[in-house]
């Protein structure tokens, strides 16, 4: 049995710089303290659904060590793999489930290094108006904004990445994410077997959930031709195609 811990007494106010996680108040966040105390409590089981977080001012993460927000359980990730094909619940991982407006501000210099990489794991509400600019990404999966999506509502609106991600799928802004993507773009060096702007389709693709998005074809560097490998390489959504 798996529950969920109560996340409602926890007064994130004290955390942040104020706000009470409001549309009209959101949480307020400015710094890569604040950041990576926002990522410890999604990856405690505070999923913030429901609640509002808007960040105030451009965060260096240089030196910084950090973990991805809804971080990815392996074991958990490779069972739930193992059974997508047969009709198997998935293994519930921690997700981040509220709503994170960068407000036009970037996150600088994010370093990660992990098998499934990415601003965050596990999405399942929205993230809007945020750039993720000079970062260095890498992983078995790795992506610029999040690796996956933990309810099919999850929306990426707005946000672009720069820098370099790689691995074996390297997703300028998403991975194994069926949610919605935006209004988004990315000009990272792209180094992966799957190199696109989400990278992986085998769990379905859905052209519907992509609107004006494109990575730059220039910066895909697969070790097999990105056209053959990704279906959303596909001219659509490429720059100097």
């Amino acid at each position: 049995l798996w529950i969920r811990q109560d996340d409602s007494k926890v007064n994130a106010s004290k955390i942040f710089d104020g706000g009470n996680g409001t549309l009209k108040s959101p949480y307020l966040i400015s710094s890569a303290e604040q950041l990576k105390r926002l990522s410890k409590m999604v990856n405690e089981s505070r999923s913030f659904s429901g609640q509002y977080i808007k960040q105030t001012a451009d965060i260096d993460m240089q030196g910084e060590e950090f973990t991805p927000i809804g971080d990815v359980n392996p074991k958990v990730e490779a069972y739930a793999q193992k059974h997508v094909d047969d009709g198997s619940k998935e293994s519930i991982q921690n997700s981040f489930d509220g709503t994170y407006d960068g407000n036009g501000h970037v996150i600088n210099n994010i370093n990660l290094k992990k098998d499934y990489a990415g601003l965050f794991g596990y999405l399942g509400g929205t993230v809007c108006n945020l750039g993720i600019e000079n970062c260095n990404i890498t992983g078995k999966y790795s992506a610029g904004i999040a690796y996956g999506n933990s309810d099919d509502t999850a929306a990426i609106i707005n946000c672009w990445t720069s820098g370099s991600i790689s691995g074996e799928r390297a997703g300028g802004i998403a991975d194994k994410y069926n949610g919605y993507i935006k209004n988004s773009y990315s000009t990272c060096i792209l180094s992966g077997t799957f190199a696109s702007i989400k990278s992986n389709h085998q769990y379905g693709f859905d052209e519907s959930r992509l609107d004006n998005c494109y990575i730059d074809k220039d910066n895909i560097k697969s070790e097999i031709e990105a056209r053959e490998n990704s279906y959303m390489c596909s001219d659509k959504f490429m720059k100097n195609k």
